[in-house]
């Protein structure tokens, strides 16, 4: 969105979080972080073809 070009990537192993803690059904991570995804992007597409309506 900056104009930038970067990339992150982090592994974490062996890692252990309370079940009170977690987001979601246990191993279903990247199912969580995609739908996410697609609510926050169905909103964007929707703000951007309001702003591009002529008034």
């Amino acid at each position: 969105m900056s104009g930038g070009h970067f990339f992150s990537e982090g592994f974490f192993d062996d890692v252990s979080v309370p079940a009170e803690c977690l987001l979601g059904a246990e191993n279903r991570g990247w199912y969580q972080a995609t739908t996410t995804l697609d609510f926050e992007r169905s909103s964007v597409a929707g703000a951007a073809a309001l702003r591009k309506t002529p008034q």
